[in-house]
C-alpha cells in the first residue's frame, strides 16, 4: 500500500493526490473500508514527518534535480540479468556531472 501511495508523489510542494484518490487507488488490497482509512491517516503521518517529508521535496535537492518513479531497467549480474523497477529515480545535476550517471535507490526482483 505504502509503495503504491509514494508512487503517486512526484514531488510534494506538488501536493498529493486527494484521499479519495489514494483510497481508490487501493482497490481491494484492503477489503475492510476501516482498516484502508486508519492505513490512509498513517501514511499521511508518516509523509509529513519532517526526514521524510524532506526527502520528497524538491528543495532538498539542488535546482534542476528531476524524478522518475517507477524507472524499468535490466543489468547485469555475473552470467545473468537482473530486470526491475526503480522506484524512485533522482537525477541530479551535481551528481550527473561528477559521476556521469544518476543517483538512485534500487530495489531489484531477479529475474529467474
Amino acid at each position: 500500500m505504502v509503495h503504491l501511495w509514494l508512487g503517486a508523489i512526484e514531488w510534494i510542494e506538488m501536493g498529493l493526490p486527494d484521499d479519495d484518490e489514494l483510497l481508490s487507488a487501493a482497490g481491494n488490497l484492503v477489503p475492510c473500508a476501516d482498516q484502508l482509512r486508519e492505513l490512509l491517516e498513517s501514511f499521511l503521518r508518516w509523509v509529513y514527518r519532517p526526514e521524510i517529508h524532506r526527502l520528497l521535496s524538491n528543495e532538498a535537492f539542488p535546482p534542476g534535480t528531476r524524478v522518475e518513479r517507477e524507472l524499468p531497467f535490466v543489468a547485469r549480474d555475473g552470467d545473468g540479468l537482473i530486470e526491475g523497477r526503480a522506484d524512485r529515480v533522482l537525477y541530479i545535476p551535481a551528481w550527473l556531472s561528477w559521476t556521469g550517471r544518476p543517483m538512485s535507490s534500487i530495489r531489484v526482483t531477479p529475474v529467474p
